[in-house]
Formats: structure tokens, sequence, C-alpha cells
């Protein structure tokens, strides 16, 4: 060891820890070698056991099966179940069902054996027999109180079962009765219905000569309207015509119907403009309202006039005020007569409208060339088409008529 290193302090051991520490350990015992020495033999014995449990268990299982269901339904087996007993059974009510089987068809037969039979021989018969019975009733003699005959007895004993068989028997009869009552019913019901389908049927076969003799008639004269109407549409639309226009040429041609020759001078005026389509009112409006600058800037130039006041005037209608709602400021001049042409034209008074174009001044009249040459169109389109609804409407009631 060397002097760096420091020795240990010795530890004090007291003498009573000492003694407690030997007086805690205890020296085994017998007894703790004999408990330790048992526990094998109660494991052995243990297993023996269960051993012998499951033997006798094994020895015993059928008997147990049959008493305990449930270890059958664990085993997987089912001992009760006889294969053969079912299949016997099965056998057995085979031959019950054909057994019954057989009765009922009987029974149907006896059962329509007596449906047909005559509704006045059976009701004849029973009331013989009843009467009968009833006249052997009365000469039975009557006896005197205290004193019965048993012979007597018994014959009134028979003579009441036979009547109870009767009355037995008649039950299914009056059922048949009743049966053949309501199967009347019935047939009579069916009758009456048969009839009301008989006159539905007449009333449809009527109705269906009526149809076939109108549809037998000439009807070039409806459709002739008709397309008039499909030509109307589409010239008011602004829209092509020229399918609708030949359609109703070739319909006209083919057709027996007599028509006014104006019909066809209206046609071919509308067939200018057929793959074109005409100008409408709106757009007659839209292309007025377009041209109001120009019709202001060049309303006080004339073509006769001097070059120099012409341009003096056309400078002085480069600014021009005008009111917006539907009023001038100069009732009688130009601003008035425009105002008057544009409440025309949104009413679709084109003619109105057209005639009053018509009287403005000289100078206006360069400007409104195109405008009033598809105003003249439309008027005499409107008229043409007015001439063919009212020509083609006499046409059909002049035809329907006759």
């Amino acid at each position: 060891m060397s002097k760096n290193e420091k020795e240990p302090p010795e530890k004090i051991v007291d003498k009573k820890t000492v003694i407690k520490k030997t007086a805690g350990l205890k020296k085994p015992t017998a007894e703790n070698d004999t408990k330790k020495a048992n526990w094998p033999v109660k494991i052995l014995s243990v297993l023996v056991l269960f051993i012998g449990g499951a033997l006798s268990s094994l020895y015993f299982l059928p008997d147990l099966k049959e008493r305990l269901p449930i270890i059958a339904e664990w085993v997987g087996e089912n001992s009760t179940v006889d294969i053969a007993a079912i299949n016997q059974r099965i056998t057995n009510q085979q031959a019950e069902i054909e057994a019954l089987k057989q009765k009922s068809l009987v029974q149907d037969n006896l059962l329509s054996q007596l449906s047909g039979q005559t509704e006045d021989k059976i009701p004849a018969e029973l009331i013989t027999r009843i009467e009968t019975l009833e006249q052997s009733l009365g000469t039975v003699p009557e006896v005197v109180s205290g004193q019965q005959d048993n012979s007597q007895s018994t014959r009134i004993d028979l003579l009441l079962s036979r009547m109870s068989q009767l009355e037995a028997s008649f039950i299914p009869l009056s059922k048949n009765m009743i049966d053949a009552a309501s199967a009347e019913k019935e047939r009579q019901t069916l009758s009456d219905t048969n009839a009301a389908l008989f006159l539905q049927i007449d009333d449809l076969g009527s109705r269906l000569l009526n149809v076939e003799t109108i549809v037998a008639k000439d009807n070039s004269g409806l459709l002739i309207n008709i397309k008039v109407a499909e030509l109307k549409r589409k010239v008011i639309a602004g829209t092509l015509y020229d399918g609708e226009l030949i359609t109703l040429t070739s319909l006209l041609d083919d057709s027996g119907v007599a028509i006014n020759p104006r019909f066809k001078t209206s046609l071919d005026y509308l067939g200018e403009k057929a793959t074109t389509g005409i100008v409408t009112p709106d757009q007659l409006r839209n292309d007025f309202n377009d041209l109001i600058p120009q019709l202001l800037s060049v309303s006080d130039i004339t073509p006769s006039g001097p070059w120099w006041q012409n341009m003096l005037n056309s400078v002085g209608n480069l600014i021009s005020i005008r009111k917006t709602d539907g009023t001038s400021y100069n009732e009688a001049g130009l601003d008035g007569s425009i105002s008057n042409i544009e409440s025309w034209l949104g009413r679709g008074d084109i003619k109105a409208a057209l005639n009053s174009v018509l009287n403005l001044p000289g100078g206006t009249q360069t400007a409104l060339e195109n405008w009033i040459s598809d105003a003249k169109r439309w008027t005499q389109s409107e008229d043409a088409i007015s001439d063919l609804e009212i020509i083609a409407a006499q046409s059909y009631l002049r035809t329907d008529a006759q």
C-alpha cells in the first residue's frame, strides 16, 4: 500500500447486532423437510385421479349422451336418431296423404253429382218424405199419462233419429241451392255487364265511322291555313322563310282547292325576300334612331343652294340638342317630326311612321332612302300576309260548306 492511499476505516461491530442477526437465522427442522418431500406425492395422486376420471367418462359416455343431450351435441353424435324409423314414418305419411287425396276426389265427385241434379227434383223428394214422416207421426196413438208403451217410444225415437239424419243430409243440399242462387245472380250481373260493353262497342264503332268520314274528306284547305300561319310567324320574326314558302306553293299546286289569283300574287311578292328575310319593326326603330344625328346635320342643306350656305349650315348642325322624354323643343320643325316618328315606331305603327318620313324635308330623304325601302317592304309584306290569311280562310270555309 502506498503512502498516498488511505487505509479504510475499521468498522466497529456491536455485539448486540451480531447476536440479533444470528438469532434470526433458524436451523432447518425435520418438519420442513417432510413438507417438501410430500409435494410429488400430491401431484402424482392428482394425475391418477384425472386419468381415472377420464377413463370412467369414456366408459360411461354412451349412457351420458342418452341422458344429457348437451353432451351428444358436444361430441357431435346423436344416438337418438333412427334413420330407418324416420323413413318409415315418412312413407306412412305419404300413404295417408294419398288416401286423403282419393277421399277428396270421391267427395268432389259426389258433390258434382249432387250439383248436377235439377233444383226442383231434390226439394220435392224431401218434401214428400217429410210429409210421410209427419203422417206416420200423426197415426201414433196418444199415450195415456203414466202408461208409456216402450215399443211406441222406440219407434218415435227411430223416427226422430231419421228426421235428424234427413235434416243433416238436407244441409249440404241447401248449401248447394244457395250457391246456385248466387251463381244465378253472378250470371245476371255478367249479362248486364256484357250488354253495357256491347253498347260501348257500338258507340265506339259510330265514332270511328265519323273519324273515317272526316279523314276521307279533302283537308287541303285546313293544311293551307296552317302553312300560312307558319309563314306569317317566320316573316314577322325576320328569319328565312323559303322552306315554308316552297311547301305552301307545292301544297297549293297539289290540292284541288280553288284559290283567288291574289293569293299567288302575294306569294310571289313574299318570295323576293324569302332567302334573306325582311327587316322587322324593332330593326326599323333601331335603324331610325341611328340615323337621327345624320338627319339633323343635313336638314338645312339643299342641293340647289350655294355651297358656302350649305357648308355653313352643316357646321352649325354639328352640335344639336334634343329631348329624350319623347317631346321636342320645336314641335312644328324637324325635331318634332322625328319625335312623332319615334313614338309611332315604338307602337309598331310602321305605316304612320313611313308617311311621316315621306313628308320630311328633301335633304333628309337621301339619308333615309334605304330605311324607306325597308319600311315599304315591311308594310307591303304585312299586307300580303293579311291577304293570304283572308283568302285561305275563305277557301277553307267554302270547301267545308260544300
